[in-house]
C-alpha cells in the first residue's frame, strides 16, 4: 500500500511541475519599421499544460483566450502597444499514450503576436546592445525619436489627394 502512495504521490508531483510558459521577443528588425512607421516586434509564447479527460483545463494555459490574454499581459507590462495575432495554435496529444493520455491530456498552446514596443523597450535594447551594428543603433534612435514625435495621420498620401 505504501508503495501506491508513494506512486501516487511521486505522479502528482510531476504533474504540478508539468506547466510553463516559454516566451521569446524578436527584436531585430534591420531597420525596417511597420504601417505606422514604428518598429514591429514579434512575442512568441509557447504554454505546457495538462487536461482532464482530453477537454477540462487543469494545469496551465491549455485554452487559445488564456493564451492571448496572457501574452498580451507581457506585452502591456513591456508597454507595447497595438497588437496583432499572426500565428496561433492548439495541439492536444490525447492519442499518445491510451489511456492514460485519455485521464491526463498533454497539451500545448502556442501564441505568436506582433506589437509596437514602448519607448522603455527600445532604450533597454538599446543599453543592452554592446557590439551591435551602427545601423541598428542609428534605426533604434530613430524609432525612440518616431515615438516622441509620432507621424501626422494621413501623411503624404492625404496631401497628393487634395493636390
Amino acid at each position: 500500500m505504501t508503495l501506491l502512495r508513494s506512486r501516487v504521490l511521486l505522479v502528482l508531483t510531476l504533474l504540478l511541475g508539468c506547466s510553463c510558459t516559454l516566451h521569446s521577443t524578436a527584436t531585430d528588425w534591420s531597420g525596417l519599421v511597420g504601417a505606422n512607421g514604428y518598429p514591429i516586434f514579434v512575442k512568441s509564447s509557447t504554454n505546457i499544460g495538462i487536461n482532464l479527460g482530453v477537454v477540462i483545463p487543469v494545469l496551465g494555459h491549455t485554452t487559445m483566450i488564456s493564451m492571448v490574454g496572457e501574452t498580451a499581459e507581457e506585452i502591456a507590462d513591456e508597454h507595447g502597444n497595438r497588437v496583432r495575432v499572426i500565428e496561433s495554435s492548439v495541439e492536444n496529444y490525447w492519442y499518445g499514450v491510451p489511456p492514460l493520455t485519455w485521464l491526463l491530456t498533454p497539451v500545448i498552446t502556442t501564441v505568436t503576436m506582433e506589437y509596437e514596443p514602448g519607448v522603455k523597450e527600445l532604450h533597454e535594447i538599446l543599453e543592452e546592445g554592446g557590439d551591435m551594428p551602427p545601423e541598428r543603433v542609428k534605426a533604434l534612435h530613430s524609432a525612440i525619436e518616431a515615438h516622441r514625435n509620432p507621424p501626422k495621420e494621413g501623411g503624404d498620401a492625404a496631401k497628393s489627394d487634395d493636390q
